[in-house]
């Protein structure tokens, strides 16, 4: 994309992650559903840990869900153009982002940037119950 801004598309999901004592607390869930979380978040947890230095839980595709199903958790989003780059030429696979509306090109994405974590917070206890 011609004069277009490509920033880190991570922002949105490391802004919005679970503290330790909320990891704690979703660990701790006894049922079905808190076995498979306890069995499939270790890694993610170990990775967090090892990358940033801290205890936390980044979820972006439950975040994703979590839009999907329930809009009224986005706070805020902007709408831009965003175009996959494909051809290797700045990157290849990233969605890049005019943030500033530099190309001309008509918005077709709108972007999370941020969530209403008490309400993802309830969402994450009760699909571990």
């Amino acid at each position: 994309m011609r004069r277009a801004s490509c920033e880190n598309q991570a922002a949105t999901t490391l802004a919005h992650g679970f503290t330790s004592a909320q990891v704690d607390a979703l660990l701790a869930v006894d049922s079905p559903r808190g076995d498979f979380f306890r069995r499939i978040t270790p890694h993610a947890i170990r990775q967090t840990e090892r990358n940033f230095g801290a205890r936390t839980l980044y979820a972006p595709d439950g975040l994703a869900v979590a839009v999907a199903l329930g809009p009224a958790i986005v706070r805020r989003s902007e709408r831009h153009h965003v175009q996959i780059e494909l051809s290797g030429q700045h990157t290849r696979g990233q969605f890049v982002v005019d943030w500033r509306d530099r190309t001309g090109q008509q918005p077709n994405a709108n972007l999370v940037l941020e969530l209403d974590m008490e309400r993802m917070w309830e969402l994450m206890q009760a699909a571990l119950r």
